[in-house]
């Protein structure tokens, strides 16, 4: 089920509009996203590291643990080798508490692109608050002819309840920085 969203979400056409580019090379994007008033985000760049570098810096969770995601509590609460499922609950200004379980894969493709996606997985037992409407997204680490890894990380969070123009600019911003906190740790 992952696997054929995250398909979906990667092999949509390409109708990014560019919003920035950053000095140090990442370049921000977002589309119109079906079922969402909310954009889809696209952050891309270039780095040195290699896919499986990359791969077991965001699998693992090993990159800065400062960058403001607005991420209050993580708990895991099924693991297999290249898929679990996570117990999340976000706390942001203007949105509030958001309570749900966020289900990741990891695969690795005949090009050696290795790809890591999420989609919301529903409402926790017992949950907190109320769930994420809607939440996707992926990872995809293409190795470079000669080295290195071209990044793309895509992402789309619709809380619910919250009119898309309050959290434009600050969804904008964490995923610049999530990119950023990954390449750093590299």
């Amino acid at each position: 089920m992952v696997l054929s969203l995250v398909t979906l979400l990667l092999s949509a056409s390409d109708d990014f509009a560019v919003v920035r580019r950053e000095r140090d090379g990442l370049v921000l994007a977002k589309r119109p996203a079906a079922q969402s008033e909310f954009e889809e985000l696209r952050v891309e760049g270039d780095t040195d590291a290699s896919p499986e570098s990359l791969s077991d810096i965001i699998w693992n969770d090993r990159a800065r643990s400062d960058v403001k995601t607005y991420l209050a509590h993580r708990q895991i609460v099924q693991v297999e080798a290249q898929k679990r499922i996570e117990r999340q609950l976000v706390d942001a200004p203007i949105i509030g508490k958001r309570d749900s379980l966020v289900r990741f894969e990891r695969h690795t493709e005949a090009d050696g692109t290795i790809v890591i996606s999420w989609t919301l997985g529903g409402k926790p037992e017992n949950a907190k608050a109320e769930t994420m409407k809607l939440q996707r997204g992926a990872w995809r680490l293409t190795p470079k002819p000669g080295g290195g890894t071209r990044v793309e990380f895509r992402t789309i969070a619709d809380p619910g309840g919250v009119p898309a123009l309050f959290a434009i600019s600050p969804q904008r911003d964490v995923a610049l920085s999530i990119v950023r906190a990954v390449l750093e740790a590299s």
